[in-house]
């Protein structure tokens, strides 16, 4: 895997205890692990094995998807990513899930939301 990739450059993150979604948004810092570009980034993951691989800009996930034997894609998809490396991979989740876990993670309330959500779906009385 020789590929040029733009998160390669960036230092390793530091552990911390965010979840891994959060800590790797936190540590790509708005930038593209392919191409380094600032943007708006989009959880890439395979459509196969469902796993997280890392933030692309709309651009490098769109090429990603349509240039299977072009580099740096293919390195990418076989496993040169910063899930992958950091160990980040799990499976991808729905949108929803992915939002309450962003929440859950920034709230210091999170026990106490967790416990309220719980007694509204009637799980503890």
């Amino acid at each position: 895997m020789n590929a040029i990739l733009a998160w390669h450059d960036w230092p390793a993150p530091i552990k911390g205890e965010r979840s891994r979604y959060a800590a790797m948004f936190d540590w790509q810092a708005g930038r593209c692990a392919i191409c380094g570009d600032e943007a708006r980034l989009i959880l890439d993951h395979c459509h196969v094995l469902h796993k997280t691989r890392g933030y692309l800009c709309q651009s490098c996930n769109v090429r990603e998807g349509k240039t299977p034997n072009v580099e740096p894609f293919v390195a990418w998809r076989l496993g040169d990513n910063p899930a992958t490396a950091y160990g980040w991979t799990e499976e991808m989740w729905g949108a929803s899930e992915l939002i309450e876990a962003f929440y859950l993670d920034l709230n210091p309330d999170r026990d106490e939301v967790m416990r309220r959500g719980a007694e509204a779906a009637g799980r503890i009385g």
